[in-house]
């Protein structure tokens, strides 16, 4: 429980800030950072954030998002002379790019994030630190990088900047020189062209330089860097992931509020399918088993990494950030770092029915295995303590097919119910997920072995495993077949 003067100011502050958070609302980003502003002044900040933290359904959730601006304004502060290079995709953005009264989803979000920018770096950052932001369009054929480019001309804006996919293609730049088009590439393609033009911005000497990523929407507070910045600058890291779940500390704000973990993971639709590409990650990719949420777009890397690693990325679609990470994780220690992040589906260029999220999370299953056969990342034989659960797991999910993927789920999601147990962490039976994939029953489940067992007498197949998932896989076909006829 907080002090009483500690309380007092809490509903003060409390006082000051509307209800909700609204991201088509631009005036409600000043009113944030004058709260922040003040907790910074009181000393309070990281007291503050702890204690609206620990019960945040008690206090007005723009109050959260204000104690980790402070917070983030705080250790900021603590860190020596910087600059930060910000990059975005830009596809099929130019409803957002608009403000509120010329498009209902208007965002005005190149504004709004040279506002935040400019909160964080000129009252918090140390003196001489500096910034400038890279927007990637990656082949909109709305236009949107242009409209980016249109609303820094129009602005003044001396260091924000649209730069092209195409560009990088043409010039045959890697990792893109075995691409024809942005056809080729996905969002991916697009941020890690912007992590390489971000990480050769020539920057004073004197300066740390790091390189940051978002989404252009506003849902990551651009004023919360410092808290990417701090264990790279102070903690001996080289990459700070944001996490919207999985840790302490993190929260989804919905319209239910801010959800802390487990019970934002819970409120997903895909929360079986997380869990379940979280859990399988740990077998094909166990470099970054230990990073909860891989795909949150609000990621910082020390520059010198970031020239390094981002050509060598073949990912350019849903996987390039476990890819990034991977490849970070080979030489260099990975910070997570709780942040608030606001969800924003209105006009989402992502925005899926549950159909087609199984066969996002099966493609992006599909995109794990293919890193794996890449050699990106160390070996799960290399991992001391790996089972031969591990070597079944891997086989089994070699073996799935979307539609094996999509009715496995369905029986997980019937099982599980609302609340998988461990939210992200759940974890799941191999035979049970058999069963509900294939159709495995005692039956099936001793002609599948009398099958594996003739591939090793004729036909010489010492694999006992691989012979295994074969006949699962024949006789299944065999199985929808009968079903089908």
């Amino acid at each position: 429980m907080a002090s009483l003067s500690l309380e007092s100011q809490l509903a003060a502050w409390e006082a000051s800030l509307p209800v909700e958070r609204e991201l088509t609302d631009g005036s409600q980003i000043p009113q944030l950072q004058q709260v922040a502003d003040e907790m910074v002044a009181s000393g309070l900040a990281t007291e503050a954030m702890k204690v609206v933290a620990s019960e945040p359904k008690r206090w007005k959730e723009t109050l959260l998002c204000a104690t980790y601006l402070a917070e983030s304004a705080a250790r900021m502060a603590q860190c020596p002379p910087m600059h930060i290079t910000v990059v975005h995709a830009l596809f099929k953005e130019t409803k957002r790019i608009k403000k509120s009264s010329e498009h209902k989803s208007g965002q005005d979000f190149v504004r709004n994030k040279v506002a935040q920018l400019k909160w964080l770096f000129e009252k918090h950052a140390p003196a001489g630190s500096s910034w400038n932001y890279l927007g990637v369009d990656d082949g909109c054929p709305d236009g949107s990088g242009k409209a980016l480019q249109a609303v820094a001309d129009k602005e003044g804006y001396k260091n924000v900047k649209a730069i092209f996919l195409e560009d990088a293609i043409e010039q045959k730049l890697p990792p893109f020189d075995k691409l024809e088009s942005t056809e080729d590439s996905k969002k991916g393609g697009a941020v890690l062209y912007g992590l390489i033009k971000g990480a050769s911005t020539l920057v004073p000497s004197n300066l740390k330089h790091i390189v940051a990523y978002c989404d252009a929407d506003l849902s990551a507070d651009l004023g919360m860097l410092g808290l990417l910045a701090h264990p790279i600058l102070m903690g001996g890291s080289y990459v700070a992931a944001g996490q919207r779940y999985g840790c302490p500390g993190s929260f989804l704000l919905d319209d239910q509020g801010p959800l802390p973990d487990p019970e934002s993971v819970w409120n997903l639709r895909d929360r079986v399918r997380m869990a379940f590409r979280h859990f399988a990650r740990g077998f094909i990719l166990p470099d970054i088993a230990h990073v909860p949420d891989t795909q949150c777009a609000f990621k910082a890397l020390d520059a010198k990494v970031c020239a390094e690693i981002a050509p060598q990325v073949k990912s350019f679609g849903a996987g390039f950030d476990m890819e990034l990470l991977c490849r970070a994780a080979a030489t260099s220690r990975i910070s997570l770092v709780p942040i608030v992040f606001v969800e924003d589906n209105e006009d989402s260029a992502f925005s899926s029915t549950a159909d087609k999220s199984n066969e996002n999370y099966f493609k992006m299953l599909g995109e794990v295995m293919k890193m794996r056969k890449r050699g990106v990342g160390v070996s799960l034989l290399d991992v001391p303590g790996s089972s031969g659960d591990a070597q079944e797991w891997l086989a089994f999910i070699q073996t799935l097919t979307v539609a094996n993927f999509k009715t496995m789920i369905t029986g997980l999601e019937n099982k599980l119910g609302p609340r998988p147990p461990g939210g992200l962490y759940c974890k799941f039976d191999l035979q049970e997920c058999k069963k509900f994939a294939f159709g495995l029953d005692e039956a099936m489940e001793a002609r599948v072995m009398e099958r594996a067992f003739f591939m090793w007498k004729n036909e010489g197949k010492e694999d006992a495993v691989a012979n295994y998932y074969s006949a699962l896989k024949i006789e299944s076909s065999l199985l929808e077949r009968a079903t089908n006829a």
